[in-house]
């Protein structure tokens, strides 16, 4: 799965709140904080 389909899906996830676990929260979260460091990382070198 690229990275930005994945990043896509962990901020559609995260706009629909109403139907995800606490657990399905959590892992959104963490995937959207380590695309934003990738992200980052990317951009720097």
């Amino acid at each position: 799965m690229p990275i930005y389909q994945t990043y896509g899906y962990g901020v559609e996830k995260h706009q629909n709140p109403l139907n995800i676990t606490e657990e399905d929260f959590l892992v959104v979260c963490i995937w959207r904080y380590l695309m934003h460091k990738v992200v980052m990382f990317s951009l720097q070198s």
